[in-house]
């Protein structure tokens, strides 16, 4: 048995801080936009660098656009934790909107530029660059380290850690680190909730000459429901007493990181985006029918039921008829 201790392998870690710096930047400058793209060649990189340091991996997968990477260091006896990264990233857009290259992976003197450089290529370096350490610095573990890299994470993880355990690759796990994006100041005690809330509105068609006269303009009729939205953003969380220090602790450093007057509302307090939108089929003709998606997000103790009251709150308010709804 060697005697490698946790102060050595730290130094290591130290010695090489530019590696990892490079390790991001370089996973940066590969795109793996989701769900426009592909992230094979994003795991082709991380495959060949796990290859380089010595470490085997497993490739698996239920989509050849969005595979997954397993490596394993250490015995099956013992604590065994799970390292989680994904590589995907969300679509750039508009690269004219953009004051750098989205994927040019720029060095500066205090950040790495780039499409997901937080979410979450620098975290997928740190923990590739940890299994190299580890690796290299020969010490034993009392246990095992599983590293998952996946690639569907941005569009529902479909394809990624959730099939992932769905197969069984993360039974026996006594722990997961997951490398996503917060700060040393904050205790997160969970994760927002997702909800889409899907309104139909059904109108009346007639020619557009006789629009103001004729017909039932179901665009119209569904804008007088969207102006409502900020009735769904006034929901708090509901939070035990043991939570209230850490939520006002994040709210805190929300302010401060962000530099956004009420940016710390986003933690406590439900967030909805209207995020598509489709209705008509001329510009000539009233159209019978529009649809949008509200992309909501759930605090910590508001459940589906108080978000459906507040809906039928936002119709009845609009004072329109023939709007309709799923969550």
């Amino acid at each position: 048995m060697n005697n490698v201790t946790r102060n050595d392998v730290w130094e290591l870690a130290k010695s090489r801080r530019n590696d990892l710096v490079k390790l991001a930047s370089d996973l940066i400058r590969i795109p793996s936009e989701n769900p426009v793209g592909t992230q094979r060649d994003v795991i082709d990189f991380v495959e060949k660098y796990l290859s380089d340091a010595g470490i085997s991996y497993e490739e698996v997968s239920c989509n050849p656009d969005h595979p997954n990477v397993l490596a394993k260091m250490g015995s099956d006896d013992g604590f065994s934790v799970i390292l989680n990264g994904h590589v995907d990233v969300v679509p750039a857009g508009d690269r004219s909107q953009w004051d750098y290259d989205p994927f040019g992976g720029e060095i500066t003197d205090k950040r790495i530029l780039g499409r997901g450089a937080s979410d979450m290529k620098a975290g997928v370096a740190g923990l590739l660059f940890a299994m190299k350490v580890l690796k290299d610095s020969g010490a034993d573990l009392k246990g095992n380290i599983r590293l998952h890299i996946v690639s569907d994470e941005e569009s529902g993880s479909e394809y990624g850690t959730t099939w992932l355990c769905e197969q069984g690759y993360a039974e026996g796990a006594n722990a997961a680190i997951i490398a996503e994006p917060t700060t040393n100041w904050t205790i997160e005690s969970g994760q927002k909730g997702n909800l889409h809330i899907v309104f139909k509105s059904i109108g009346k068609s007639a020619h557009g000459s006789l629009g103001n006269y004729k017909g039932d303009n179901a665009i119209l009729k569904l804008n007088k429901v969207l102006a409502n939205i900020e009735m769904l953003t006034k929901i708090e969380g509901h939070y035990p007493e043991d939570l209230l220090q850490s939520l006002a602790n994040s709210q805190m450093v929300a302010e401060k990181e962000l530099d956004m007057k009420g940016i710390g509302n986003v933690i406590n307090h439900v967030s909805a985006n209207v995020g598509l939108i489709s209705g008509g089929t001329r510009p000539n003709m009233v159209p019978d029918y529009c649809e949008a998606t509200i992309d909501c997000r759930l605090p910590y103790g508001v459940d589906h039921e108080e978000i459906e009251n507040t809906v039928k709150e936002m119709i009845k308010t609009a004072g329109v008829e023939g709007v309709e709804y799923e969550l």
